[in-house]
């Protein structure tokens, strides 16, 4: 008997201890308010870093082009920001030929890319600061490095699942039309089906397996992204 209470007593305190130490990971970060200003090495893309009472919010400064807060881990001491970036694409184009024009013009026949994540790193020494001073503080991240993203999306016709990203791949599966699934990876490569270059997509067909469907058929939406016709809602309303 008395074995079986030490055991107990034993995962209880080991559990307190890993409850009391997430506790105190995020406990410095609720009494934080402040604001990081944020840019790529090249200095072509800023955003915003927003820490509220252990909220953590991403912004990007255009309409055109959405982050997100991904998630977030302290790492001796320093917080460790991992967010998504994605920007409207024109179907008919490649990634690389992709200009943000100025004009609403680009809500017309676009859709979200596969998001990239990067990761920004901010000593916790220097959020105090910034939350002590009120100031806001430059950071710089190295958009040279990705770091694995995922990200939701809707199937806007029934698609068929191959084994690797390629119509020679083997047909493992099927979506149906309407259905949402939860994007793992884009495919290097791209392939122009039905008059269109769209790369595939890595979705999980089980708990241990996973296959490829084409891009051309998958719309992307973000939950806070634009809406009207790039929203869930608004890609359902469009499926006929």
């Amino acid at each position: 008997m008395w074995k079986r209470l030490l055991i107990l007593y034993i995962l209880v305190f080991v559990n307190f201890i890993g409850i009391t130490q997430k506790i105190y990971a995020e406990d410095w970060l609720k009494e934080v308010n402040c604001a990081f200003n944020v840019v790529n090495k090249s200095n072509d893309y800023y955003g915003t870093i927003c820490i509220e009472n252990g909220l953590i919010e991403v912004y990007y400064a255009s309409e055109y082009i959405y982050n997100e807060f991904y998630e977030a881990k302290e790492e001796n001491n320093t917080l460790e920001i991992f967010f998504l970036r994605s920007f409207f694409f024109p179907e008919d184009d490649d990634e690389e030929d992709v200009k943000i024009p100025e004009g609403e013009e680009i809500f017309l026949n676009r859709k979200w890319i596969f998001p990239r994540c990067y990761k920004v790193s901010i000593e916790k020494e220097k959020i105090l600061e910034a939350t002590r001073t009120r100031k806001s503080i430059n950071i710089q991240y190295d958009d040279s490095r990705l770091y694995p993203a995922r990200c939701q999306a809707i199937i806007i016709d029934n698609l068929n699942i191959r084994d690797k990203p390629s119509l020679s791949g083997k047909k493992i599966g099927m979506l149906k039309k309407r259905s949402e699934v939860t994007l793992y990876e884009e495919s290097e490569n791209w392939d122009e089906i039905d008059s269109g270059k769209n790369p595939w997509y890595k979705v999980k067909i089980d708990a241990e397996n996973y296959g490829w469907v084409y891009g051309g058929y998958v719309r992307i939406f973000f939950i806070k992204a634009p809406g009207g016709n790039y929203d869930k809602v608004g890609i359902l309303r469009s499926i006929k």
